[in-house]
């Protein structure tokens, strides 16, 4: 139910938890992507890469209530599951996290920017299975727009 490396919840608790939710009242959905991931492991080794997958699931950890679930959803994808929190909520903590993450620069790590999908029920979808649609799409505009952003779907 644990990633390994990170020790986020793994994409199983994801799917797990998307099943079992309780949503009376509004939820909300974070899906993160730490941008050009892929030239840190080529540029930097694996296991650069491994320390800021580390450190950035370490920093979004920080930023989020204790009944935030964060998951390790794939690769360097992340996704943060929000109860009771409505989307105005979800999108000033997604722009806190942009930031936080990309105040790393001033570690050993190079820089290191993310781009962030967010999408809300019942704003956004009639269901849990459109919500993670929505935040998926979110996070795609996100790339599309020059990464570093947030934006809510």
């Amino acid at each position: 139910m644990t990633d390994s490396l990170t020790g986020l919840f793994n994409r199983r608790a994801f799917d797990i938890d998307m099943k079992n939710v309780e949503h009376n009242g509004v939820l909300s959905l974070i899906f993160i992507d730490i941008d050009n991931f892929r030239n840190f492991n080529n540029q930097f080794g694996h296991d650069v890469g491994d320390a800021i997958l580390i450190k950035v699931g370490q920093t979004i950890q920080s930023c989020v209530r204790a009944t935030d679930r964060v998951y390790r959803y794939g690769g360097e994808e992340i996704v943060l599951l929000l109860i009771d929190c409505d989307k105005k909520d979800a999108i000033t903590l997604a722009e806190k996290i942009r930031t936080e993450i990309s105040r790393l620069a001033n570690t050993p790590y190079p820089q290191i920017t993310v781009s962030l999908g967010v999408s809300s029920y019942p704003d956004d979808a009639s269901n849990i299975h459109d919500v993670v649609v929505a935040s998926d799409k979110a996070l795609l505009m996100a790339k599309q727009s020059g990464k570093n952003c947030a934006i809510a779907y």
